[in-house]
């Protein structure tokens, strides 16, 4: 089974990442997808990456850039051409109202994934 995170530089990213270490050691495959929308300041998908192999666990990065129809789209777009069984993704959010409601990528990947999605907030 592959295993795709989506990063995107936040603090709830790399929540969502060490949440989900446990999991990795059954994957056959890992692949770090970033959506390069530029809106973020954080640590970088390589800087996630070594963060993961430092814990003996092998992962691909991806850089993918966005495609119209959004972020979210784009990441279970992705997550089908590698037949992924699983998502792993924050739970994103842009500004403290909007929190409340989670984000638009959030919402998007919550109402139209088919595989299954862990999300950390």
């Amino acid at each position: 089974s592959d295993i795709v995170i989506a990063w995107n530089r936040s603090a709830a990213a790399a929540r969502t990442l060490n949440s989900a270490m446990p999991l990795f050691d059954k994957a056959e495959r890992i692949c770090l997808v970033y959506v390069d929308t530029g809106a973020k300041r954080g640590p970088s998908v390589e800087e996630a990456a070594a963060h993961v192999e430092r814990h003996g666990i092998a992962v691909d990065v991806k850089t993918i850039a966005p495609h119209s129809k959004g972020v979210g789209s784009t990441l279970l777009q992705y997550a089908h051409t590698q037949n992924s069984s699983l998502l792993v993704m924050g739970a994103y959010s842009h500004s403290r109202l909007r929190e409340v409601i989670l984000g638009g990528v959030t919402r998007y990947v919550l109402e139209n994934a088919t595989i299954p999605v862990l999300m950390v907030h």
